[in-house]
């Protein structure tokens, strides 16, 4: 219906139109509590057909758009909203929220504070700049918020959550425990808190009280599918697998397209030996969510184990990886591609195209020698042609004058000095989509770690139920540093902390922590405290000859040794991991002179002699030593740490 207003023309809505619009956005209103954005955007979307102008249409809109972390959309929907009511602080909270969601940090904290300068007391200001804080990491002032809330109005639910979510972070499990107690007693009726009670308590350990939550809250929500995933995972913990499947199967009749039940599904069929089923339910959590990387790694940790390396299986999940590591290479993404091939020629060693890809990766990177040994590697595994033939010829010819062959040495089986390092994993349950995935992520880890020609990683990773056991182990195994490992996962966003400890004294060297969202999150957090973790060892190589003032040593360009480094050398013997920090301990009596590297190989260099005093002491078996560079700073993390996506989920 159209009216005149003055010069312009104006659209009305027809009564029946107002009705249908309201029967819509009622529909989306109860979608978006039952927590099917879907459905309330569709639901929104037909009351804004029927009602273009309809303000708690768009406002809905933005809400559901913000929960599927849609944020330029729910903007969008936002502006839309304000140009029809501007002074509504439920929406501009809203949009507060939504810049956090955007990286606009400073834009989201103007909003909140304009509305707190506005009404002190609004606690949807409060909670929403205590959200913005834990985003941040700065969990002192969202504590500080959080129960200004809660002095504001002793029962609001969110804040008690937070707060007990928040603290079990910082494993003040006490203070956690008292601020669940309260959200249950103030809420016995709201499944969210008896959700979070049994995580709580499943995080303790306690396991008959997270099961007894966990069921009052499906008897609150019959279709909870989290009350379900909680009970599947505490049966998992009692290796019943059969319950585990019983509640899978619940949880598919809810939503075939429920990721999480494929996964456990896929855990428990592998567990009691039918590969076939758990392959497949591995393959449809990857097709409901293809950018979810743990499924995958908990599928081909299944084949590493359970097949031979012929088997064709191997094969198929071995190609994502090549297909993945030449995207890589086309874009220089080097260190990726690496990543990924090594992956792929785990799964499938004879694959040639593969280990022909792997070794054409060195090449670009510079790395001739051991471009050449890949080579040779592909004949010994009988993957030779006479391209490949041509090629060894012509880099034999191209490396007459390396080091290597002036030394008349095989750099490639030379002793080398490696650090050594043994890897715990401490299983943090309730933060991750994924039960009992440390055991596939640690072992992609320490596949990170064993990429450094630096580090030894001689045993796969065990886990660990405290410290005192896992300096137990390293002490007993003689390592050099020791990693305590925890993963946690929320929704989209992934976080590696890694507690690097000395072996002989268990003294904690550093504390890295990366978080990663988006594609390829576990792979990039897992590369960057690999990296880190790689810059904090020093680097130690081995005198193996002499001629005159010259000196070959067992470091290369692999090792980041370049041209014009200069190293100390040390006596035989001298050198002693410091027990308080990275790098050596040595006397200054046992340092013999300094190395300059005057031309590198792969894994070796040569370089000149100066001595420290009048007489020569330097000796073929002598040390070659560069401690660690002490401003090499922590891995760098994206905004959004696991934990703010859990606090962000409570309603």
């Amino acid at each position: 219906m159209l009216v005149i207003l003055g010069c312009a023309w104006a659209w009305e809505p027809l009564p029946a139109q107002v009705a249908a619009a309201v029967s819509h956005h009622q529909r989306g209103v109860r979608a978006l509590q039952a927590g099917d954005a879907y459905q309330a955007i569709e639901e929104f979307s037909a009351a804004l057909v029927e009602n273009p102008s309809y303000y708690e249409a768009h406002k809905g809109m933005a809400e559901a758009y913000y929960r599927l972390d849609e944020y330029d959309q729910a903007l969008a929907s936002v502006r839309r909203a304000a140009s029809l009511r501007r002074d509504d602080v439920r929406l501009q909270n809203l949009e507060g929220r939504i810049q956090i969601g955007l990286g606009n940090v400073a834009q989201a904290g103007r909003l909140f504070d304009q509305i707190l300068a506005r009404e002190r007391n609004n606690i949807d200001a409060l909670i929403g700049r205590a959200e913005l804080a834990v985003a941040q990491g700065r969990t002192d002032e969202a504590a500080r918020r959080y129960n200004e809330a809660i002095r504001l109005e002793p029962n609001e639910r969110r804040a008690l959550l937070a707060l007990a979510i928040l603290y079990d972070y910082l494993e003040e499990s006490e203070r956690a425990e008292q601020y669940i107690r309260l959200a249950v007693r103030y809420h016995p009726q709201n499944a969210v808190a008896h959700l979070l009670a049994a995580e709580h308590y499943l995080q303790r350990s306690r396991v008959l009280e997270a099961e007894r939550h966990a069921s009052t809250a499906l008897t609150i929500e019959p279709q909870s599918t989290d009350a379900l995933f909680t009970l599947a995972h505490l049966a998992l913990i009692r290796a019943d697998y059969d319950e585990v499947l019983d509640r899978v199967e619940q949880l598919l009749e809810i939503d075939r397209r429920d990721y999480r039940a494929w996964y456990l599904r896929g855990v428990s069929l592998a567990e009691i030996g039918n590969l076939d089923e758990a392959l497949r339910s591995y393959r449809m959590a990857l097709t409901v969510r293809p950018d979810e990387e743990i499924p995958r790694l908990a599928a081909e940790q299944a084949l590493l184990d359970r097949t031979d390396v012929e088997d064709l299986r191997r094969h198929e999940f071995a190609q994502h990886h090549f297909v993945r590591a030449r995207s890589f290479v086309d874009r220089n993404l080097f260190t990726r591609a690496m990543t990924a091939y090594r992956r792929g020629i785990q799964l499938d060693p004879y694959n040639r195209e593969g280990r022909l890809g792997y070794a054409e990766l060195f090449r670009l990177r510079g790395y001739r020698a051991r471009y050449l040994q890949e080579l040779r590697v592909m004949e010994e595994y009988g993957l030779g042609s006479p391209a490949i033939d041509d090629r060894i010829e012509a880099f034999e010819s191209a490396l007459a004058d390396s080091v290597a062959v002036r030394w008349n040495v095989d750099q490639f089986s030379l002793a080398a000095a490696r650090t050594r390092f043994e890897i715990f994993v401490h299983e943090a349950p309730v933060t991750s989509d994924y039960p009992q995935s440390d055991h596939f992520l640690s072992r992609q880890f320490r596949n990170e770690l064993l990429a450094y020609e630096a580090i030894e990683v001689p045993s796969d990773p065990l886990r660990s139920q405290n410290f005192a056991a896992a300096f137990r182990e390293a002490r007993r195994r003689n390592a050099d540093y020791f990693v305590v490992l925890e993963f946690s996962q929320a929704d989209r966003s992934f976080q590696v902390h890694a507690r690097v400890y000395v072996g002989r004294t268990g003294t904690e060297i550093g504390s890295i922590r990366a978080n990663r969202s988006g594609n390829d999150r576990v792979q990039r957090a897992l590369h960057a405290v690999g990296g880190e973790v790689h810059a904090m060892i020093p680097l130690r190589g081995t005198v193996q000859q002499r001629e005159a003032e010259r000196l070959l040593v067992n470091l290369g360009s692999l090792h980041d040794v370049a041209v014009n480094d200069t190293l100390d050398i040390v006596r035989r013997g001298a050198l002693v991991l410091r027990s308080d920090a990275p790098g050596y301990m040595y006397s200054s009596s046992d340092v013999l002179g300094t190395w300059r590297v005057t031309r590198v190989d792969d894994l070796v260099s040569e370089g000149t002699l100066s001595s420290r005093t009048v007489f020569d002491y330097v000796n073929v078996g002598d040390e070659v030593v560069r401690q660690p560079d002490e401003s090499a700073t922590a891995a760098e993390t994206d905004l959004f740490p696991p934990i703010y996506r859990r606090i962000r989920s409570i309603r």
